[in-house]
């Protein structure tokens, strides 16, 4: 019969190959998890669709352009950018809203994407089918005529028109311009405007220079880049200040109408569900981009004021601007459906 030490011995031996035993199949998974952890690839490891929501040369696709080619030189994967252009921008927004929740599609729109939300049930809700990543820039409205009007105020030249009725232009119905227009110009007695809708800002302009409409309103960058070389006329910008890059151009407030601003921004969404550290890193190169003097100087040459947050600062603004708008769209009784 063994002796109680020897027994004691035969334990211990046990107890110890079993605690090794542990601690080796502890150190396998936890090199497993380390494994599985490096494995994971840093985003972006592929190309991004950027989706802009209207057409080629307009103020979306101006800004979407020069945030997607820093984006592309900073995160090392091409950013390609689409243009969905319809609807007043909700073609762009439901395409995105719909794509995976991987970060690998984007949506740059307008601010038009709060209007349709408010007033279309076929829409898209940018803070609860879209998460809002990044705020891009802000431009006033223009009012927009042709160089060979001789007015030069808005309301110089509605009033002037026979039975006061004039045609006026913008990107899509539903879209900020679009409202800002029909407020501006239901507060006076008289006027009867007619509103064509176009399929982003482009085509409205080149319906302007081509006098098949009296008017564009549209976001400043646009029409601006057409006064320089001639071929339009602004009457006015929707602001409570000049902008800086026409310094001559009236405002609205100082044509009587004090409590209208109306200024068009340009922001980045992806779908809802796109993991945070993703939202972060898009939020974190947008905001980089940004404050690069070559990107802020361009900007400001073509009548844009940057506007860089922080991701929840801007989910905050999308949440103030669909309230605002809200009681704006029920002013006016205005809906698409």
């Amino acid at each position: 019969m063994a002796s109680r030490q020897q027994r004691l011995a035969v334990w211990t031996s046990r107890a110890l190959v079993k605690r090794g035993l542990q601690t080796l199949v502890c150190c396998m998974l936890a090199f497993g998890s380390m494994h599985v952890a490096s494995a994971q690839p840093a985003y972006p490891d592929k190309p991004v669709r950027v989706i802009v929501a209207f057409a080629a040369g307009g103020v979306a696709d101006v800004a979407g352009r020069l945030v997607s080619q820093k984006l592309s030189e900073r995160l090392g994967q091409n950013f390609v950018v689409e243009n969905h252009g319809g609807a007043g921008g909700v073609l762009g927004a439901k395409l995105v809203s719909s794509a995976p929740a991987d970060g690998y599609t984007v949506l740059v729109t307008t601010s038009a994407v709060v209007i349709s939300a408010i007033s279309s049930d076929n829409s898209v809700d940018p803070s609860r089918q879209l998460s809002p990543v990044a705020m891009i820039a802000s431009t006033p409205d223009a009012f927009a005529v042709h160089d060979s009007v001789k007015a030069n105020s808005l309301m110089g030249y509605v009033r002037g028109q026979k039975g006061g009725h004039f045609t006026y232009a913008t990107a899509g119905a539903g879209t900020l311009e679009h409202l800002t227009s029909e407020y501006v110009f239901k507060s006076e007695k008289g006027l009867s405007p007619s509103h064509v809708p176009f399929r982003g800002g482009t085509p409205a302009l080149n319906a302007l220079l081509g006098q098949q409409v009296d008017m564009v309103v549209a976001a400043m960058p646009a029409p601006l880049a057409l006064v320089r070389p001639g071929g339009l006329k602004i009457l006015a910008v929707a602001s409570h200040k000049r902008v800086p890059a026409a310094p001559d151009i009236p405002t609205l407030a100082e044509q009587g109408f004090k409590d209208v601003e109306s200024l068009a921004w340009i922001g980045m969404f992806a779908p809802t569900g796109t993991p945070a550290a993703v939202a972060k890193a898009l939020n974190t190169a947008v905001n980089d981009a940004l404050n690069t003097p070559d990107v802020k100087n361009r900007f400001t040459a073509l009548g844009f004021s940057v506007q860089a947050a922080q991701q929840a600062e801007f989910s905050e603004y999308v949440d103030a601007e669909l309230k605002r708008w809200s009681g704006i769209v029920k002013t006016i009784g205005f809906s698409l459906n």
